[in-house]
């Protein structure tokens, strides 16, 4: 991988992206993203130039290397199904999560990564290019691919220690699942000491043992039985597509102060009905035989017709 020439792979001059990299801190803006529940998920967001710079890397090199089959995120063919499916209907489950975990691949382990492959100035330049603050960021599109290289030889010590011990095995980027029709409680020191010695730590709080008579959860898929989205999610989209037909987006917007469907006092009525459908789709993409679904998606389809035909008349 070493015979290339900068300019052409990034189709800049060489002394601007040496400027880049060495000014990479002008290069990110930080973002404060509300969580769900308490606090807020930091994001450095790459400028324009780091970014175009920064998916060059990926497509051209990282996509290279070799990662995990039991890695399910950030990759080609990757789904949050392909994570769930080797989890379903296994009478324990359990679920890691771990501590800070771009934080934790510093500038020193993403170097040693690209010298594996490269001269010392390229990978000194990639890991320039790919860190902040001598680690990886959340936000940067060559963050994830990274974090798969790095864990490799760690999903390899755990795939090969579940598969003596009849243990399913998968990890999403932070979040790692394993699953099998006995206890787990040994397992799970076993992981932990897998993980100190990868570099990383557990977050004791994200730790959870889930027997098959609650409902399983694995990045929000449950897999009780059969892999579908929870009873909860088709229950509201059941109730918002109902409300939709019965009163129009308009109403339903103002109803329930739809903010993000709202602007400068005006109803983003088709912004909320493609919403809709996104939520179909994620419906139908992890239980793709859910008739009742397809039927909602063909009504929704229909109905987005008969709007547009009423408009024009």
């Amino acid at each position: 991988m070493s015979d290339f020439s900068l300019t052409d792979i990034f189709n800049m001059r060489e002394k601007e992206i040496y400027y880049v990299s060495n000014h990479i801190s002008k290069h990110y803006k930080r973002v404060e993203i509300p969580k769900k529940t308490k606090g807020v998920r930091i994001l450095y967001i790459p400028s324009k130039k780091l970014m175009y710079m920064q998916r060059i890397i990926l497509s051209a090199f990282l996509s290279e290397y070799k990662i995990s089959e039991c890695a399910t995120a950030y990759h080609k063919g990757s789904t949050l199904v392909s994570n769930a499916l080797p989890h379903r209907n296994k009478k324990y489950v359990l679920k890691l999560d771990i501590e800070d975990f771009f934080g934790s691949i510093t500038y020193g382990r993403v170097y040693k990564m690209f010298f594996k492959h490269f001269p010392v100035k390229y990978a000194k330049l990639f890991t320039e290019l790919c860190c902040y603050n001598d680690k990886l960021v959340q936000g940067a599109p060559t963050s994830p691919a990274i974090s798969n290289i790095i864990m490799l030889d760690f999903d390899n010590r755990v795939e090969s220690y579940c598969k003596e011990n009849n243990i399913s095995y998968t990890r999403y980027c932070d979040d790692i699942t394993l699953s099998a029709d006995f206890s787990l409680d040994r397992t799970y020191h076993r992981i932990k000491k897998e993980l100190q010695k990868a570099g990383f730590e557990l977050n004791k709080r994200k730790t959870h043992f889930v027997k098959n008579t609650h409902q399983q959860r694995i990045t929000g898929v449950v897999v009780n039985e059969k892999i579908q989205v929870p009873i909860e999610y088709r229950k509201k989209l059941r109730q918002e597509l109902y409300y939709l037909y019965k009163f129009g987006a308009n109403n339903v917007i103002l109803k329930n102060n739809y903010t993000d469907y709202i602007s400068n006092g005006n109803t983003l009525d088709v912004k909320y009905i493609n919403s809709l459908l996104g939520r179909i789709n994620y419906v139908l993409q992890i239980d793709p035989d859910n008739n009742e679904f397809a039927k909602e998606k063909e009504k929704l389809c229909s109905y987005v017709q008969q709007i547009k035909i009423q408009k024009i008349f």
